[in-house]
């Protein structure tokens, strides 16, 4: 059985992490999460997340072990739980902070992407698809490395954008 810590604070995350737990020959070790207001390297102040999910509660219900980040993912006691629920890997849905190096030598972490890295790697990919007028885009899963949704890409699903597209269409196909 592989165990897994689900990383997230995404809707879209939310529902990948329901799907990982319902997989057979998984077990959900545990999730890290923030709450919906939270601070980032470009926001001090805090931001709020509108497409919040609320991991803390899923993983009460479900009797999954939760750290709810309260500062940043190089915390001392984030590193320590990590390394505490033993992890074969790590997968990052929804995820709004790098992860350091320190947590990727606790175990490989796997993300999901909206964009057909390595274009529009970073903030907001699907609406700078649509600013641009691109065509296409999609949802990668890449190997995380060290710099901004780098490392290998394992797989991608490309979609059209149509002239019609809304951010909302748009994001809600990519789902």
């Amino acid at each position: 059985m592989k165990r897994i810590v689900f990383i997230g604070a995404s809707s879209f995350g939310l529902r990948c992490l329901d799907h990982v737990r319902r997989t057979v020959d998984i077990d959900v070790a545990g999730v890290v999460t923030v709450p919906r207001r939270f601070t980032i390297s470009y926001a001090p102040d805090g931001v709020d997340l509108s497409t919040y999910g609320d991991f803390g509660q899923y993983a009460e219900d479900k009797d999954i072990p939760c750290h709810c980040m309260k500062g940043s993912m190089k915390d001392p006691a984030l590193l320590g739980t990590l390394s505490d629920w033993r992890p074969d890997c790590l997968i990052v849905v929804g995820w709004y902070h790098m992860l350091p190096s320190s947590v990727l030598r606790i175990a490989p972490a796997y993300g999901l992407h909206a964009s057909l890295l390595p274009d529009y790697s970073g903030g907001a990919p699907l609406v700078w698809a649509i600013i641009n007028g691109e065509s296409r885009t999609g949802i990668s899963l890449f190997r995380m490395g060290s710099g901004v949704d780098d490392g290998p890409i394992v797989g991608s699903r490309a979609t059209d954008i149509h002239h019609d597209d809304t951010i909302a269409t748009l994001y809600s196909r990519i789902e």
